[in-house]
């Protein structure tokens, strides 16, 4: 699965996420701020229940159409970077 999301709206929503000295951390501030050149990021997330529960839960939230899909769709994948640089970090 992909995720794809803006520069101003990764900045603004998720910058608070990424404070710390880890290397997933680093990886998203170089990719923002800095000369890096790889711009994605690849999580082996398979095996993990709480990654394919969040995926599902932001799919089926895009997919929707009422006043809330964005916000809620923005908490989900809040929630999954959140725990990515849990397990990952």
């Amino acid at each position: 699965v992909g995720i794809l999301v803006r520069k101003s709206t990764f900045d603004s929503i998720f910058g608070g996420l990424l404070t710390k000295k880890d290397l997933v951390s680093s990886f998203f501030r170089n990719s923002l701020y800095g000369d890096a050149r790889a711009n994605y990021l690849i999580l082996r997330t398979e095996l993990l229940a709480v990654f394919r529960t969040l995926l599902q839960q932001l799919v089926h939230e895009c997919s929707r159409e009422d006043a809330y899909a964005n916000a809620c769709s923005i908490s989900l994948l809040n929630l999954f970077l959140a725990e990515a640089l849990r397990r990952y970090s």
